[in-house]
């Protein structure tokens, strides 16, 4: 659900369009992947016509709109929160978190405040632009719910509230508009308690329109930075390397400026890490590219993306995500890390549930973690032999390095592919660090660190 007051346009209008033709109709669902049954639908045409109709126990709402003058603006309110959405001709039209998000954006962009001049100059392809925009910043989550992210609309697509595709991807998201940061955050929620809220996965600014958002300019920048890495890694011959000498003078020389200053990754500084990801030799590297881009922050300039590699020695892999910065005084995007103390993993295998935290610097006094599968909240317990080690039930001594994990059968069958999981991590020095973590899936991930 969004926030309290997200929106308080009114829904006084005027301007554009041309009248619904006989028998023209305005349809669709309103929903925030629970249905929103046997609501109030308002609808005020340009001209100022109002009308209203009720949802069905399925969130499904229909108007006549014949002789109505588009563009329309739609109001639903549910648990004192109001929803909007806008339909810039007869034909379907959905309300959700989204499309609510959508209208906020565009005319917050604008400068407009709640008044009767809200649909004044309304520019279709400007909502057209928006909603792609913030369709791009979902796609991973669409695609894994089997919806087509290049065909679907998230204002106009007809879809059912019934949580599978496009509602089920409604289930775990949510909208919170921040107004002491100034910003908007799409984030990742636990469908099975929406009050858990997660990772962001879209930060935006409230006051700057989403369909000026440089993805594409990102992934453009950020495909250069990756360029130089591996043009840089490919001079340096690997004979006669090791991590304490050889030709790791030449690794950190030629690799460091593209890492912000303040990297810092799973605890490890950018040199750390230089190391720790050359340690084995990836032979000549081919192709080092974006793949996807998974979540966007206009507001700090910081893009966490996929990359395909293709080398002699790590054959063809999806690296795992990682964040990169825009550095406006080197003009460039940089290195920049997931920016925790600690490298921590939630894995899923068969019916088991394996956890663990790696302390690399040795900061961290005690660990415990809470979320699905899990009774209550549980103190991972330090290893025997490795002590920089966490892990979630008492271990047995083991010798191995890196991120070795137990096991931990789960207490019931929930689907965690979506689930959140809250670690607070308290520090030697005092005071805790909370980080909210969605487990990984897939075949063919590849963490070039061995963890």
């Amino acid at each position: 659900l969004l926030i309290s007051g997200l929106l308080v346009f009114s829904l006084a209008a005027c301007g554009g369009g041309s009248a619904g033709s006989p028998g023209a109709t305005l349809s669709g669902t309103a929903a925030t992947g629970k249905a929103i049954a046997n609501g109030s639908v308002l609808l005020k045409d340009s001209n100022g016509a109002n009308k209203s109709t009720t949802t069905d126990s399925n969130g499904k709402f229909a108007f006549d709109v014949t002789g109505l003058k588009p563009p329309f603006l739609l109001k639903i309110s549910t648990g004192g929160t109001d929803f909007y959405s806008i339909a810039t001709q007869a034909g379907t039209v959905n309300i959700h978190q989204l499309s609510n998000l959508i209208v906020r954006n565009y005319f917050a962009a604008k400068g407009l405040q709640p008044d009767y001049q809200i649909l004044a100059g309304l520019v279709p392809a400007d909502i057209a632009n928006i909603e792609l925009t913030i369709r791009n910043a979902i796609n991973k989550q669409l695609r894994d719910q089997n919806v087509d992210d290049k065909s679907f609309n998230l204002l106009n697509t007809p879809f059912d509230a019934n949580s599978t595709k496009f509602d089920a991807v409604l289930d775990i998201l949510k909208v919170v508009l921040d107004d002491v940061k100034g910003e908007i955050r799409i984030v990742l929620v636990d469908p099975n308690n929406s009050g858990a809220e997660g990772p962001s996965i879209g930060v935006f600014s409230n006051s700057v329109s989403l369909a000026s958002s440089p993805l594409k300019a990102s992934k453009d920048g950020i495909n250069q930075t990756l360029t130089n890495w591996k043009d840089t890694v490919n001079k340096v011959n690997f004979a006669n390397y090791t991590t304490s000498g050889g030709k790791q003078a030449g690794f950190q020389a030629g690799l460091l400026p593209l890492y912000r200053n303040d990297y810092l990754n799973r605890g490890m500084t950018a040199t750390d890490d230089i190391s720790a990801t050359l340690a084995t030799d990836p032979g000549n590297i081919s192709v080092l590219e974006v793949k996807e881009i998974i979540s966007v922050d206009s507001v700090k300039n910081i893009v966490i993306a996929t990359m395909n590699v293709v080398s002699v020695g790590w054959g063809s892999k999806t690296l795992l995500p990682m964040s990169f910065i825009y550095d406006d005084s080197k003009k460039q995007w940089l290195y920049y890390g997931d920016q925790r103390i600690a490298g921590i993993t939630v894995s899923l295998s068969s019916s088991k549930l394996d956890i663990s935290v790696y302390d690399s610097k040795d900061q961290i006094d005690s660990v415990s973690i809470a979320g699905p599968g899990i009774s209550g909240t549980q103190t991972l317990a330090r290893d025997t032999v490795d002590t920089r080690k966490f892990l979630l039930s008492v271990p047995t001594a083991s010798t191995g390095s890196g991120f070795s994990a137990k096991s931990l059968a789960l207490e019931s069958s929930t689907l965690l592919n979506a689930s959140v999981y809250t670690f607070t991590l308290n520090l030697k020095t005092g005071g805790s660090v909370i980080y909210k973590i969605i487990p990984l899936s897939g075949v063919g991930l590849l963490d070039p660190h061995g963890h």
